[in-house]
């Protein structure tokens, strides 16, 4: 069997961010992250094989969550309505989000909201509706 090779997951050089170059690109919070998404130190292989295999859509996947996240304003999205909305699995959403999260582009607000199995859900919101922490000022 041959191996799986990650995609180049950065943008090409020459317009913008580049895997060899300075990041001038407008999205640079979604450029600068790893080709290939982490897997834990002491994950299965199987983690390892899914992490080489997402690395070509991991930036078009994480630039489709946080504009729907965005798309919802302030009543943010749960991970399984992110799922839905995007139409991709949650498996995939999961580790997007949390990513997105990483880099202070989302935040969660506070709320909760039935999942489908109808369990409580955390709410994500774009950083600018996130709540502000107390003694700041909006």
């Amino acid at each position: 069997m041959t191996p799986l090779l990650p995609f180049n997951d950065a943008a090409p050089t020459g317009i913008g961010a580049g895997v060899n170059g300075p990041n001038t690109s407008s999205k640079s919070s979604l450029v600068r992250l790893p080709m290939t998404p982490p897997v834990r130190a002491r994950g299965p292989e199987t983690s390892r094989i899914a992490a080489r295999c997402i690395a070509g859509h991991a930036t078009t996947q994480r630039e489709i969550v946080l504009r729907f996240i965005q798309s919802r304003g302030r009543s943010g999205a749960t991970d399984p309505e992110i799922a839905a909305g995007c139409g991709i699995p949650i498996q995939s959403v999961n580790p997007r989000r949390g990513e997105l999260a990483a880099q202070g582009l989302i935040a969660l607000n506070g709320d909760r909201r039935p999942s489908p199995s109808n369990r409580p859900a955390r709410v994500w919101v774009a950083a600018e509706f996130a709540p502000k922490p107390e003694g700041v000022k909006p």
